[in-house]
């Protein structure tokens, strides 16, 4: 009897221990949604300040103040990231002026395409005319009045730069105080291994975290450059303006080509004649991403990307889903530092198991019966 109470005793608490977890992941999700514009600038200024702290440090190891190379650092990305905006804001204020035209345009030039579609839905009117479940003329119809469009923009404008200056100035902060912050986790520590592993773990992701962001900037740079050069070739518009179109969108894994090569066709459609000239534009589009994607990142980036595909289309979906566009930037690097960790800390181990292709977890495997 005692056996069996104990077993009841037993199972009724892991039911209780699943349950708790599965609210506390619960908890946490909606954290992560109520408080997204609060955590998105802290995501990002993290990510900028781990990428840029190596710089930092080697000013200072010539003596340079951690003030005086942060504010230069932070001023210059910043600089330059307004004076990308200012060369673009042009042919991007005109491209969005005409952004009604051109889709009228481009549907025009494939109503063919769409003439079976039109059939069947014409049909379907007359279907629902002859069962009365047409319009009738003796119910009113009652509009209800939305925000308009120009509201719209500028209200996710003025959100954008509150999240943008908040990023630079976390960012700023993190950096001139980074020796400080690392010095305070490491003296909460009580034991000295578990000290010397703080220091190489906080290290290691910070040196994953630079060279893989500099890294993908340097390979979507040059992969702006050959998109504008093969947009002038194929006689595109503004084709600089789809360089740097293409460098910006490739910070977004799988959905940057879709949504870019998606564009770029729509703007050929109605740009070049004829209609097998203008499909060459996104074909171009895709393969010049495909190559990159394919062979340059993993060459160039090596064991920092070697994560399961399929967890990385799940990361960017889950942070798509969280916090939007934005999150889908961020999804990578999360990863990364996840993988990280989990190299250095034997608690997180399981995620290497988790995120890494199959490999990996042979030879972790391997090693763990070793």
């Amino acid at each position: 009897m005692d056996g069996r109470r104990d077993s009841q005793l037993l199972l009724k608490l892991s039911s209780i221990d699943r349950a708790l977890k599965l609210l506390l992941a619960l908890l946490v999700l909606g954290l992560l949604y109520v408080a997204r514009l609060f955590l998105l600038p802290v995501v990002l200024a993290l990510l900028f300040a781990l990428t840029l702290s190596p710089l930092v440090r080697f000013g200072q190891r010539h003596g340079v103040p951690n003030a005086a190379s942060a504010l230069f650092l932070v001023v210059s990305v910043s600089v330059i990231g307004m004076g990308g905006a200012y060369v673009v804001s042009g042919p991007v204020s005109d491209f969005v002026a005409r952004a009604p035209a051109i889709v009228y345009e481009a549907n025009q030039k494939l109503r063919h395409l769409r003439a079976p579609l039109e059939n069947v839905s014409r049909a379907s009117d007359q279907l629902d005319e002859l069962s009365g479940s047409g319009n009738d003329p003796d119910v009113q119809k009652v509009r209800i009045d939305e925000p308009g469009l120009i509201f719209e923009i500028g209200e996710e404008l003025a959100t954008m730069g509150g999240i943008v200056l908040v990023t630079i100035v976390l960012t700023l902060f993190l950096l001139v105080y980074n020796t400080a912050i690392y010095d305070k986790i490491v003296r909460a520590i009580p034991r000295l291994s578990d000290k010397k592993l703080a220091v190489q773990t906080i290290n290691s992701i910070e040196r994953e975290i630079s060279r893989y962001l500099l890294s993908i900037t340097i390979i979507n740079i040059c992969l702006g450059f050959s998109v504008a050069a093969t947009m002038w070739i194929l006689e595109m518009p503004s084709p600089y303006l789809w360089g740097l179109l293409a460098c910006v969108l490739n910070f977004m894994p799988y959905v940057g080509a879709i949504a870019g090569a998606a564009i770029l066709g729509t703007v050929a459609l109605v740009s070049i004649d004829p209609l097998s000239q203008a499909a060459l534009v996104p074909f171009a589009y895709l393969i010049l991403t495909s190559v990159e994607g394919q062979f340059v990142t993993p060459a160039v980036v090596g064991r920092r990307l070697s994560i399961n595909p399929l967890v990385i289309v799940m990361s960017v979906v889950f942070w798509a889903w969280i916090w939007g566009v934005a999150g889908i930037l961020v999804a990578i690097p999360i990863l990364v530092v996840a993988r990280t960790l989990s190299e250095h800390l034997p608690s997180f181990s399981g995620i290497l198991h988790a995120i890494g292709d199959s490999r990996e977890a042979t030879f972790a495997n391997r090693a763990g019966n070793d």
